[in-house]
């Protein structure tokens, strides 16, 4: 409504501006005109006199307006404007406008503030959109009374309810809009899970989908854990989304079902798990294990987070073994006589055979020869002195 009343006061003060111009110039035709009649032999002078002064007026009080730049003209066709009046988000073009061009006087120019201002106020004004039926798990038709047990899908009434990418309001131009990806990256969990069958743990992968209002096992997986299959209380219906055919299958059997990340550093709650044939994967997570684990899911940063334990399902954190403990002083101690009473046998068998050995020649030492050492030592002097120097 702000909006709507800016636009408004605007065309207001340019209808003023408009209507005073008009009344002035008026005023100065009249003037004109009883100058005239009063002094008829000056008819001559007094006619071109005014005819000056009206042009000189009229001159002075007019601005030209100024030519569309190469910005003002992008902003105009990318966003339905119209070159002639200078107005966005309009149903006509310069050739069939039926409004005028913009004075001239107190022309500002073009810019993207005003883009937005004209698709807010248009945004305002226009009808509000046709609603759409949607259909959910466990609702009740209120026409048939039949039990919609399905996963969801979202129709609308008719077809004049889809839109062509003309009559989209976007935030940024049309060759923006047609790069976005039209799907998103499946949340998938790489867990695993305990088997009945032998003592090691079984990894799989499973769906997170806070879309589906259960939960649902591949029948191979739970013959490949052993799992128990208890009878549902009542049988779960489901339909297939975007089956011309209305065919029902019934759901019967469930097992019980703990998750387990590949650290082990986090176990799941237990749920029940739905047999269902035809799993696109093993598991998919609906909402009853998102809500019973507390699971928050961010689409954006791909996160999967248990708001209670602050872990992340999706980016589990690097586990860094922790470094040995440092022994205690005595036993430090120990060590180092353990060590000690090995070292010494070993030297005592050493010495024990080369005792021995009869043919064990003493080792050859060289002599130590002094001048060498002196004249060695005289070289390293006179470097130093050279360096000092």
């Amino acid at each position: 409504m702000h909006l709507i009343d800016e636009a408004n006061a605007v065309e207001t003060k340019r209808h003023h501006e408009l209507i005073e111009e008009m009344l002035d110039c008026q005023a100065k035709h009249q003037n004109t005109k009883t100058d005239t009649l009063h002094s008829p032999s000056c008819h001559r002078n007094s006619s071109q006199s005014t005819s000056v002064s009206s042009n000189s007026t009229t001159t002075s009080s007019f601005v030209k307006l100024p030519p569309l730049t190469d910005t003002e003209c992008t902003l105009l066709n990318e966003h339905d404007g119209c070159t002639k009046c200078h107005c966005f988000y309009m149903d006509h073009h310069s050739q069939n406008c039926p409004n005028s061009f913009p004075l001239g006087k107190g022309y500002k120019t073009l810019t993207m503030a005003d883009v937005l201002a004209a698709k807010k106020a248009k945004a305002v004004s226009k009808p509000a959109a046709k609603p759409v039926a949607a259909t959910s798990a466990s609702i009740e038709n209120v026409d048939s009374d039949e039990d919609i047990s399905a996963t969801v899908a979202i129709l609308p009434h008719s077809s004049n309810d889809y839109t062509s990418d003309s009559d989209e309001d976007w935030d940024v131009s049309c060759h923006e809009v047609s790069h976005m990806p039209h799907h998103g990256k499946h949340l998938i969990w790489n867990c695993q899970i305990h088997s009945l069958m032998g003592d090691f743990l079984v990894k799989t992968h499973a769906l997170l989908d806070n879309g589906t209002y259960l939960v649902l096992i591949h029948p191979e997986l739970v013959d490949q854990l052993g799992l128990k299959k208890y009878c549902l209380h009542q049988p779960e219906p489901v339909n297939v989304a975007f089956s011309t055919e209305k065919k029902q299958t019934k759901l019967d059997h469930y097992v019980k079902l703990s998750l387990l990340s590949l650290d082990s550093a986090w176990t799941s709650h237990l749920v029940k798990a739905i047999i269902t044939p035809g799993l696109c994967l093993p598991i998919i997570l609906g909402l009853p294990w998102l809500e019973c684990n507390s699971i928050v899911i961010d689409h954006a940063a791909c996160t999967c987070i248990d708001k209670i334990k602050s872990y992340d399902l999706l980016n589990p954190p690097i586990i860094i073994p922790p470094a040995p403990p440092k022994p205690l002083l005595h036993e430090q101690i120990k060590i180092m006589k353990v060590d000690k009473k090995l070292m010494l046998s070993e030297l005592m068998m050493v010495c024990h055979d080369r005792i021995k050995a009869k043919d064990l020649k003493p080792e050859e030492v060289k002599e130590f020869d002094v001048a060498g050492a002196v004249c060695k030592h005289l070289d390293v002097l006179i470097t130093q002195e050279q360096l000092d120097t």
